[in-house]
Parts: structure tokens; sequence; C-alpha cells
């Protein structure tokens, strides 16, 4: 993982703050995604089947909890009429430190930790915070960046982009804006006046739009991207022919470099990141050697499989490195891709073992991606900045795909749900009393700017 973004401490926000300020004010849609000290255990029932019990228990699992970082991603159309699309892309990654005692999750911290997260940068240079309607008395502080964020936002009614997010809003609601509403139909009533641009929740949209066999993030961008190289790759290629239709479905994105501050500071980081994936992959190497699968006596032995299906699916594994499979999402496309064409052709797995990954919808014209290593190395991909890069990466796509986009804003996905949670103010809800005052308040900081 090594994608460009401006990473937040307390060391450089005072200088970041206008530039982010003006990235994101100036964005077409802005990604968003957070990393907690904990989802909630089973005995919080954060998944309860009554919507407003849910509700009630995940505010008690976010108030006893507290946000570690928060991923933003500005992603701006360069030219409405430019074909391909081109989108300019600026990441921010912002370490926060909570100012009071929380709760920690065993399994959230080993999570985070599996994907490098540096808990001692975060307690060093984490950017302090506190909770609910408590004023931040840094002008420059965390909380006071994101209230002048949210006032360009409700302004300029900027979409904001989530995946799979409820949690994720309830998070950033109570640490940077104000105290949870009391009930979910307030809470939703409060988002849908503080985002007028509409939010956008991908898994949804993959889930129940796009119907997506597989739906998690990283699975979810790993695939899309794939498909846009080959777009590109025809669209680019002079004896291919192709439509309007075809080039309106193409995109690319130009992501920014950081901001230049702390140059040698992000260096030593990159440095250590890298060493980390080595061992990982070194561990899960010598995992893989000792690992033994046993023949259970049917007929026709089932085909053994590098990858491990149950990461394939849900992206998620409780071994995690010591799983003995690979995690790397771009050899488990090229292994599925490969299951389709023997289904289609009839080659069986021997035949097909030592050919180069050569995916159904594509022709003979245009060339196959390079063949998988033999033994592939995990990949990591969860961090707060990259996550939201994903999650827009996954919405520009989605956006290629249907007409109408608009249909789908301000419906997040539930778990266990078959419809998902509408955003929007009843006639019969009025909004959080939290909110109606710092609505007054950032619009009285509004009309101070621009007398």
């Amino acid at each position: 993982m090594s994608q460009s973004f401006n990473d937040v401490t307390t060391e450089n926000l005072a200088q970041l703050y206008p530039k982010i300020l003006h990235t994101l004010a100036d964005a077409t849609f802005i990604a968003i995604d957070t990393e907690f000290t904990g989802l909630g255990v089973k005995g919080d029932n954060v998944r309860a089947a009554n919507i407003e019990d849910r509700y009630q228990n995940m505010a008690k699992v976010v108030k006893s909890h507290a946000l570690n970082a928060i991923g933003l991603t500005a992603f701006k159309r360069t030219s409405e009429a430019e074909k391909p699309s081109v989108y300019r892309v600026d990441n921010f990654n912002l370490l926060l430190s909570l100012q009071a005692s929380y709760t920690v999750s065993a399994q959230s911290l080993r999570f985070l930790a599996d994907s490098g997260f540096d808990f001692n940068k975060q307690i060093r240079l984490g950017l302090p915070y506190t909770t609910g309607s408590a004023e931040d008395k840094d002008a420059f502080g965390v909380k006071n960046l994101f209230r002048n964020i949210l006032m360009d936002i409700n302004r300029l009614q900027i979409p904001i982009i989530i995946h799979n997010g409820l949690m994720d809003l309830m998070y950033l609601y109570y640490s940077l804006y104000t105290d949870l509403p009391s009930n979910l139909q307030v809470f939703a009533a409060d988002l849908s006046d503080m985002f007028p641009g509409g939010i956008y929740d991908t898994k949804y949209v993959s889930d129940y739009v796009s119907k997506e066999p597989v739906s998690f993030l990283s699975y979810l961008f790993k695939k899309y991207e794939r498909e846009e190289k080959r777009r590109l790759a025809i669209l680019n290629n002079p004896d291919q022919d192709h439509g309007e239709k075809f080039t309106k479905r193409c995109f690319r994105v130009e992501i920014q470099p950081p901001f230049p501050i702390e140059q040698v500071m992000r260096k030593a980081v990159d440095v250590e990141e890298e060493g980390r994936l080595d061992s990982s992959a070194a561990q899960a190497s010598n995992s893989r050697k000792k690992r033994r699968r046993k023949n259970k006596g049917s007929s026709a032995p089932k085909e053994e499989k590098l990858y491990c299906e149950q990461y394939a699916l849900h992206g998620y594994c409780r071994q995690n490195k010591q799983c003995g499979k690979s995690h790397d999402l771009d050899y488990i496309l090229d292994e599925v891709e490969k299951s389709q064409k023997r289904k289609k052709t009839g080659i069986t797995a021997a035949d097909d073992e030592e050919a180069a990954v050569t995916p159904p919808d594509m022709n003979v014209d245009v060339p196959p991606l390079p063949a998988a290593p033999l033994i592939p190395g995990p990949s990591f991909y969860h961090s707060a900045h990259f996550d939201s890069y994903m999650t827009g990466y996954v919405f520009v796509h989605q956006l290629q795909e249907f007409r109408d986009y608009t249909t789908h804003a301000n419906k997040l996905y539930l778990i266990g749900k078959d419809i998902p949670l509408p955003i929007q103010k009843s006639a019969f809800t009025s909004l959080s009393k939290g909110w109606q005052e710092l609505k007054a308040e950032l619009q009285k900081m509004n009309h101070g700017t621009t007398s």
C-alpha cells in the first residue's frame, strides 16, 4: 500500500489547515472512512433486529470508545466535457487522540496492529479532541477544522461517500460535532440537514443495485481497478473499435503528492511499513510450507486453493497473518477469473495450471494481465486514508454505470436487513437541539467570513 497521502498530526495541522479546507471545498465529492477502538462485542447487540434498538446500542458503543483516525479523500472532476473522465485526488489521514478515558476492544486493536497502524505515533502526535458539544479552545484544533469543513460541505452541498458507514457517521457526529440525538429518526433528520448534497453508501449500491456477489470494500476496489485498466487499454488501442458509450464508462484518477511538509518523516514511515510487510510475507510463507491439506476420501479431490476462501468472500479472516493462505486480492481475482473461464470452456484445472490469467470478458486483441506469482504474499488494505480513497474510487466506477445516481442518495446499508436506512427528515421529526445550536453557530461564522 503505497498510496500518496497527507499525514496530518499535531506537528503539521496548523500548516495544513488552510490547504485541507481549500482542497475539500473544491471537491466534486468527499469520501470518508474512520478507524476506532471498537465495534461492540456480542453482548452489545449492535445488530439488533429492531433498528431503533440497534441505534441505541451502537450509540452506547460510540460514547464509550474513541476515534483513532479519519481518512478524507477529495475527488475533483477536472472537466465535465473531458472523456474519459479525469479526477484529481487528494488523500488526508488524520491521527486523533481522545482527551478522556475510553474503552478499547482487543480484537479491534489487533486488527489495527496487523494492518500497520502506528499506535506510538498516535500517542505522540495524535490530534487531541473532546467529544460531544464541548468547544475546541484551539483555533486550529481538529474539532474546529471539521466544523469548518462541515460548513463548506453544507453551504456548497458537496456529496459525502461512505461504505457501510453508519457507525462511521455516528463516531464523527459524536466526536467532532455534538451529542448524539436521543433516537434514530432525529439522527437521520440531522444527517439529511447537515449533508444536503446527499450521502452515498457504496455498500448499499453494490449489494442492492449492481448486486455484486462479493461486496467488501477492498475486493470491489481491486475488481473495479482491474476493469478500468482493461477499458483504458482498449480505449488507447487505435486498432480497437469502441463507441461513445464505452468512452463514457472510462475514467482516470490523478493522485496528488502530499503537500511538501515533513518529507523526512514521511520517508521514515514508508521504510518502516516496508519492513513490516516484508516480515509479514515471510511469516505467511513459512506458515504455508507447514500447512498440509487432508484428503477426506471424496471420489473427486477438491482443487487446492492457495488463497483464503473466508477472506475472499468477506474481507476478514480470524487467523489473519497465521492463516497460511493468501489474502492478496489481485491473486484471488486472478484465480476467480481462471475458475470462471474453466467453467465456460470446460478446461480442467490441471490443463490450465501453467496458463497466464485470461479473463473471459477479454478478447485476444487485449493483452491479458500478468500471471500471478506461484505463492502470493498478503496485502494490507486497511487504513483510514486508503479506505476513503478506495470508497471514492468505487463510487466513481458506480457513477459510470448508472445514469441517474441521485436516486441512490441517502440510503444507508444495514447489516442483516433487506432495505436500507433512509436518511431523511419526516414531517413529524424535529432536528436535535445540539445540531440546531451548532448550525446557528456555523451560520454565524459563515456570515462573519463573508461580510
